[in-house]
């Protein structure tokens, strides 16, 4: 009994560390998708005072 708590505790361990990855990496494109907005309004208003 004590060798299914424990897997069951492993497996939400293992639960926990995917959803924090996948928090990164959804923070990691909305920190790309700012940038390439950043740079593409950057290029928009060089261009129109050209």
């Amino acid at each position: 009994m004590e060798h299914q708590t424990r897997l069951r505790e492993a497996v939400r361990n293992a639960l926990s560390e995917k959803q924090q990855c996948l928090l990164m990496a959804s923070a990691w494109v909305r920190v790309a998708g700012a940038l390439m907005l950043a740079a593409a309004l950057w290029l928009a208003v060089g261009w129109a005072l050209k």
